[in-house]
């Protein structure tokens, strides 16, 4: 073996998804954003492994949120707005068409 081929220290590392669904992030509020990954890294001393560690938790692809646990979610992000609401800001009362009710609380 020439000495060209050790290795002194290293950390590879990879991140693999383990979901395919998406969750909205409780830190920067981005939509689906958060998933659950896994990561995996090795320490290598001298062409050793020393250590291997693999972890689970939900990590946020913009803002690098991470946590063990999703939090359970307020009220805001089980709401969905209805088409009427994201294309006007309003809704259209169901019971009389010329009267406007605006949406009041959603943002």
């Amino acid at each position: 073996m020439s000495a060209n081929n050790f290795t002194i220290v290293s950390t590879p590392g990879k991140k693999i998804s383990l979901e395919r669904n998406s969750h909205p992030c409780p830190k920067c509020r981005h939509h689906a954003s958060v998933q659950l990954m896994r990561s995996e890294r090795q320490f290598i001393l001298f062409n050793k492994c020393i250590s291997n560690s693999m972890r689970v938790r939900y990590e946020c692809s913009k803002c690098k949120w991470k946590n063990e646990e999703l939090p359970s979610y307020p009220e805001e992000f089980n709401y969905l707005p209805s088409e009427d609401e994201l294309l006007f800001g309003y809704t259209m009362d169901t019971d009389s068409s010329s009267h406007i009710s605006s949406l009041s609380g959603a943002y």
